[in-house]
């Protein structure tokens, strides 16, 4: 009975460190539902109008920034969707030093995808890489909000 038990603890205890070590944590319904809306956006819409006023994507990153950790945010620079990779980036410049930054922008600098965005009044266009780059210079309409 008591080896049982000792077998049984053991197998918990591994089961535990497995996970902890597993690189995918599961994802939360919200998180989920909330990559989903961000999927079905058609333009990155952070700050709009004259009043630069929260768009859409803004609320949508400021819901994942609470859900989300570091890895979360950098496992979304891979999805197939260019405006997810953008979240992703936007999640990671708001959250990290700025030379800390530079390194992971790298990863989307080959990424040509096109995606819309707001800014204020003006729409542009955009790739992937060229949101990275400007995010690293600082040139992006969020620089501001950037830890130093």
């Amino acid at each position: 009975m008591v080896r049982n038990i000792l077998i049984a603890l053991t197998l918990l205890l591994l089961a535990g460190v497995a996970q902890a070590q597993s690189p995918v944590t599961p994802a939360s319904p919200i998180w989920e539902s909330t990559l989903a809306e961000v999927r079905q956006l058609d333009v990155a819409d952070y700050e709009v109008g004259f009043t630069l006023s929260p768009g859409k994507f803004h609320l949508l990153s400021d819901r994942l920034l609470q859900l989300g950790k570091l890895g979360d945010f950098q496992r979304l620079l891979t999805d197939q969707s260019p405006m997810v990779r953008v979240m992703g980036l936007i999640c990671l410049a708001r959250i990290m030093k700025a030379a800390d930054f530079q390194p992971v922008a790298v990863r989307v600098a080959e990424d040509h995808a096109h995606i819309r965005y707001q800014e204020g009044c003006i729409s542009k266009v955009s790739t992937v890489e060229e949101i990275a780059r400007q995010l690293v210079e600082g040139k992006f309409f969020l620089a501001e909000r950037r830890k130093p």
